[in-house]
């Protein structure tokens, strides 16, 4: 039991786990996706999963803000935690409306202070 009272992992058992008797493979595109009033394009999900590990090949979409976010790599469990290990990319042109987008309030930082954005993480 955890200080609220609920099971963690290791009192439940397994925690998190994806399953090692499943094969599948998933290749989904999305034109668009509207969130809060604004839209995300050319979404795509390319991933398989075997033997208990997904491996997402790609994982991106056009993101408001001329924002292009790309993440690929490889999901598992490791002692009843998700593990993930591989590359996540985001690249914006106007991190504002990022930001906006996302229910992030970023008046509190000078305009000249957040305009670009550029992030790259292995």
């Amino acid at each position: 039991m955890n200080r609220r009272g609920a099971a963690g992992p290791s009192a439940a058992g397994a925690g998190f786990a994806l399953p090692a008797n499943v094969t599948a493979k998933l290749d989904v595109t999305l034109a668009a996706l509207t969130y809060n009033e604004r839209t995300a394009q050319q979404g795509k999900l390319q991933a398989t999963l075997a033997n208990g590990v997904l491996t997402i090949d790609r994982l991106g979409a056009l993101l408001p803000g001329n924002t292009d976010a790309r993440v690929s790599g490889r999901l598992a469990a490791e002692r009843g935690e998700p593990q993930f290990t591989g590359r996540v990319d985001l690249a914006s042109d106007n991190a504002r409306a990022l930001l906006a987008w996302l229910n992030v309030d970023a008046a509190g930082i000078p305009a000249n202070r957040l305009r670009q954005l550029r992030l790259g993480a292995a």
